[in-house]
């Protein structure tokens, strides 16, 4: 009960603020049970935008990166991430993480904050 209501107001709160997501993937699991969960709540709650992720690339070699890559892109094909890109990154050798800005700025929109008025921002 705790996680279900967790995760429903996580992206509830995703969804209504960015627009937009990460969906993670780990190079060295591969997609697990939670992953499709997360896809599944992420089409459901109608995030328009997302960016797929592949963490710890420098754990597997470039033929574990590319199947894992293929994988995603069956995962995501019926849903409305089907073109979504998919980037390879690893926090320890920094390989990916400017690839991955590259889509952020192309490919998602920046949210639509509104204005706040500035006699009422300090409140």
């Amino acid at each position: 009960m705790f996680q279900d209501m967790n995760i429903s107001l996580k992206y509830a709160g995703r969804c209504q603020r960015h627009g937009h997501a990460l969906l993670v993937v780990a190079a060295n699991e591969s997609i697990k049970p939670q992953t499709r969960e997360h896809l599944a709540i992420l089409d459901l709650m109608e995030v328009p935008q997302a960016i797929m992720v592949i963490t710890q690339s420098d754990l597997v070699d470039s033929d574990q990166i590319t199947l894992v890559g293929m994988e995603i892109e069956d995962l995501i094909r019926p849903t409305r991430f089907a073109g979504a890109p998919v980037v390879a990154v690893s926090a320890v050798t920094g390989q990916g993480l400017d690839e991955l800005n590259l889509p952020s700025k192309r490919f998602l929109k920046p949210p639509n904050l509104g204005a706040i008025p500035v006699n009422r921002a300090c409140r």
